[in-house]
């Protein structure tokens, strides 16, 4: 049922993101998003292994699709973040930039009704976060200007109540400076360089 209710959600999640992001481009989202949430979970039951000493937790299979789901709901917040989203009645309806967290918390509920937390919030949180961190970090600018989207409604701090937004600002945009500070200034430096040579 979770399964085929995620299989059928990306299919029409792809038919809106494909034809915005492009399908080379689409595709790569899709990998990057996929290997982040294979290796997030490798790395999540390697810690549960090591504390728990429980030699299955190396050998459990999982259905990760719902992780592929969060992820393509942040392209979405991220290409129409003020589209509205009919939720099965006319006059009920959410902002696409809010999708990703009614994912997670309908996730996390899910998990908590059947203690199944890594299968569940766990893939998803994976994928939102890979999602994010793809579009955030490593996507081509339309304008061929660098990579990453930098627009606000896609900042690490957009996904939380606009109440805890204040006060997790300068702690995100402390972390972003200290990991992502010096990527930046260089691809800053080598798209300047190639502005200022075809200029000239």
């Amino acid at each position: 049922g979770a399964l085929a209710v995620s299989c059928l959600a990306v299919i029409v999640l792809g038919r809106t993101l494909e034809p915005a992001m492009g399908t080379r481009e689409f595709i790569k989202f899709l990998l990057f998003v996929t290997m982040f949430i294979g290796c997030s979970a490798f790395v999540t039951m390697l810690f549960v292994y090591y504390a728990t000493r429980d030699e299955t937790m190396l050998y459990k299979q999982f259905n990760g699709f719902q992780g592929i789901v969060a992820g393509m709901l942040v392209a979405v917040k991220q290409s129409s973040p003020d589209g509205d989203v009919a939720l099965g009645a006319p006059r009920l309806k959410v902002k696409c930039r809010h999708l990703p967290a009614l994912h997670l918390a309908a996730m996390l509920a899910a998990a908590a009704a059947t203690h199944q937390y890594l299968a569940l919030f766990g893939f998803s949180l994976f994928g939102a976060y890979g999602g994010w961190v793809y579009v955030r970090y490593y996507q081509p600018r339309p304008d061929g200007s660098g990579l990453g989207d930098t627009a606000d409604h896609i900042s690490f701090v957009s996904f939380f109540p606009s109440f805890a937004q204040p006060v997790l600002s300068p702690l995100a945009d402390a972390v972003h400076g200290c990991c992502c500070g010096r990527r930046e200034r260089r691809l800053h430096a080598r798209f300047s360089a190639m502005g200022s040579g075809g200029c000239g």
